[in-house]
């Protein structure tokens, strides 16, 4: 079978030849179960997920840069949906590394609000530091795509020069038996872990400084009324 390079039929004649192949070799497999099989090869998790990938883009080059970063962009919105709903931007501190973010923690008696950062450019948006609570904070509950509830690695106070040296292995090691831990999500923590070496001290200063107050509810009501 001649396979063309105009949206998803390759793929599909691709399966088509499997299933045949797998059949001459006394393997008959459904045609269904054969778009399974390719697509697993090419690394997804099965048909849907090659599909929720490729379904916008076809296999013709993007013929600008702008292109190629408009696929990728749609590409992480669909794994990543925004949570920012959580989060209004803290307007009082101005960084070229960080976005400061008021997060509103909700609790049975009382709403706790407090200022934390991530990482710009990050892939996830699911990976922040709290200096409030020298903790980083991973949103991958219920599951990576939602991330509304949080996972908590407290640093425990570790001299920040130890920090990446000492603890980011165990941290590493750690999180790779999470099923929730995917390449993405390690990058980001990783990026924010070797910024924190040179500027969690400073953060942790700036968090009890009088640019932090009791104004970040007011802040974040205000901001959240405004979007």
């Amino acid at each position: 079978m001649k396979l063309t390079t105009h949206g998803n039929t390759h793929f599909k004649g691709a399966a088509k030849n499997l299933a045949k192949e797998l059949k001459r070799q006394g393997f008959e497999v459904s045609h269904s179960n054969a778009l399974n099989i390719a697509a697993i090869t090419l690394g997804y998790k099965n048909y849907n997920t090659y599909k929720a990938f490729n379904q916008d883009e076809n296999d013709i080059a993007p013929v600008s840069l702008r292109d190629l970063q408009g696929i990728a962009d749609r590409k992480i919105q669909r794994l990543y949906p925004s949570i920012k709903d959580k989060f209004v931007v803290f307007p009082r501190i101005q960084s070229q590394q960080f976005n400061a973010l008021i997060y509103r923690e909700e609790d049975e008696d009382k709403d706790l609000y407090y200022v934390v950062f991530e990482v710009k450019n990050n892939t996830t948006g699911r990976v922040f530091y709290s200096p409030e609570y020298d903790s980083i904070l991973l949103f991958v509950y219920p599951d990576i795509q939602t991330g509304t509830n949080d996972y908590v690695i407290n640093l425990n106070d570790m001299d920040s020069d130890k920090l990446f040296r000492s603890y980011f292995d165990d941290i590493l090691h750690l999180l790779r038996t999470k099923d929730w831990a995917i390449p993405d999500l390690l990058q980001d923590i990783m990026e924010l872990m070797e910024a924190l070496v040179a500027t969690r001290d400073n953060l942790r200063e700036i968090n009890k400084s009088k640019i932090i107050n009791d104004d970040l509810e007011s802040i974040f009501n205000k901001a959240s009324e405004k979007a």
